[in-house]
């Protein structure tokens, strides 16, 4: 899971997303910042070092890498759409409930709260929360909420 904190968003100046690191400015402006090995601009040639570049991004569509891959190797971001045997899911970050999950907590701990925060899945026919399984691979990335809400539509 070594892509965990890669973040992904799109672009405001073209409709394309960048993937990489997010940062922000003293003015609330976000970007994304990749790392460039290559590079020739104008009379300026790579020498050899890495350098990064920035894009703004629309802050509405930034999204967090989970760290997992679904079934043909993409990598998961926070807003994708998949398609899982179980039903179509969105990815989210967040406080969320899992019931059956919390249940077994508290049956080996009394003093565990009821609820969670981090990245999970909510099933978009009847909004029920599920934690991510380490193994994605019965999953398939089908769309995002930005580029494909009509997925968002109950099946």
């Amino acid at each position: 899971m070594e892509d965990r904190h890669l973040f992904r968003g799109k672009r405001i100046d073209k409709n394309e997303w960048w993937e990489g690191h997010y940062i922000t400015d003293l003015n609330g402006r976000a970007y994304i910042s990749q790392t460039v090995k290559s590079f020739d601009v104008g009379n300026i040639k790579n020498s050899g070092r890495s350098l990064s570049a920035f894009t703004e991004i629309d802050p509405q569509t930034l999204g967090q890498s989970t760290g997992l891959r679904d079934k043909s190797g993409l990598l998961i971001y926070e807003g994708d759409i998949l398609q899982s045997p179980t039903g179509n899911l969105v990815i989210k970050y967040g406080g969320y409930t899992p019931e059956s999950f919390i249940k077994y907590l508290q049956a080996f701990r009394k003093d565990v709260e009821n609820n969670l925060y981090g990245l999970f899945g909510e099933y978009i026919s009847d909004n029920e929360q599920c934690i991510l399984p380490e193994d994605m691979t019965l999953t398939n990335v089908i769309g995002n909420i930005h580029d494909n809400p009509e997925l968002l539509e109950e099946e």
